[in-house]
């Protein structure tokens, strides 16, 4: 269950039909966003036919603003507001007056993960994990991926059609937004770890991770102390060394940043994991690693900047999996 929960923080590519991808995910992802950002700032939630309170209608309207989905104008005319909130939200509310300013403001976002689409395309249900960010993830560079925050949340998100409201700003509205539904989540997640990911297990050198399947078997290498994969744009090694020179991974860590000049390096203190990552040349290089008396076991990522989207959250659940029997790690 540790391991799950580690790597369900890190899962990175979304797995919706092809049809609520294309057509539904585009036009109601900012008002998710929106809606995530004030419950999370307010700890409450939107439950199925309840009234929303007022702080939390307050938290939407601010974060809307700050999101760009309308002007201050707009926000502080009553009647355009109620419309907006009808159009966008199939719950009742009750806010009057003037909307207050929010104490505090981060962006936060819902990361699809799976979406279910009923029969007869009138009902959606998105289920995704929540993170904060300096924006939409779309939009990120690749230095803003790097501070990309999971936060251990997840969301399941329902949403209605509203066809018979031609004012409506994406044709759905929202009919709940709740959290921590692990049961959905945990089948989501299994799904996509069996058709996104592949396990590496060496049992006789006792270590074992999960990488990425696009990387298939045409582009692995099975290695004496590991195994190798290499893409267009993108390659990984996994492999234990002899430690030749007495390392730690304090140590260790520190000889690989003074040699990558702006590289950044971190360890976990709880796993004893360490992690390296440069960026040269339009390359990002990632090199993670645990180090005992004996042995360093290595993970080495390499990918182009235009695959950050992808890879720099594959680099974390590379982490997150990776496994050393000699230190019960995993």
């Amino acid at each position: 269950m540790k391991k799950f929960l580690a790597l369900l923080a890190a899962l990175c590519l979304l797995m919706p039909s092809a049809v609520a991808e294309e057509n539904i995910l585009p036009a109601v992802q900012p008002l998710v966003d929106v809606t995530a950002t004030a419950v999370m700032l307010t700890g409450e939630q939107i439950q199925p036919d309840q009234t929303m309170s007022d702080t939390l209608v307050q938290a939407i309207l601010q974060a809307g603003l700050k999101q760009g989905l309308y002007t201050a104008f707009d926000m502080n005319n009553i009647a355009w507001r109620d419309s907006y909130l009808t159009s966008a939200y199939a719950v009742p509310f009750g806010l009057t007056g003037e909307v207050a300013e929010l104490a505090s403001y981060a962006f936060m976002g819902v990361r699809p993960m799976a979406i279910d689409e009923s029969d007869d395309g009138r009902a959606v249900r998105i289920l995704g994990d929540i993170y904060q960010a300096d924006g939409p993830l779309d939009t990120l560079t690749t230095e803003q991926y790097a501070q990309v925050q999971w936060l251990d949340r997840r969301a399941v998100v329902e949403l209605r059609a509203y066809p018979e409201y031609p004012e409506a700003p994406t044709g759905w509205r929202i009919a709940s937004f709740v959290l921590d539904a692990e049961w959905e989540m945990e089948d989501a997640a299994q799904s996509y770890f069996a058709e996104t990911m592949a396990e590496y297990v060496n049992a006789e050198w006792g270590f074992s991770i999960q990488y990425p399947a696009v990387f298939g078997e045409e582009a692995i290498t099975m290695e004496e102390n590991g195994i190798a994969g290499a893409l267009d744009g993108a390659s990984f090694r996994v492999e234990r060394l002899e430690n030749t020179q007495g390392w730690t991974t304090e140590t260790l860590l520190a000889h690989y940043k003074q040699e990558t000049p702006g590289a950044e390096a971190n360890m976990n203190d709880i796993t004893g994991l360490g992690k390296v990552t440069a960026v040269a040349e339009k390359q990002v290089q990632v090199r993670m690693l645990v180090v005992t008396d004996a042995y360093i076991y290595q993970v080495q990522l390499s990918y182009d900047e235009s695959l950050s989207k992808d890879f720099s959250l594959y680099s974390d659940y590379m982490i997150n999996s990776f496994t050393v029997d000699e230190l019960g790690q995993g």
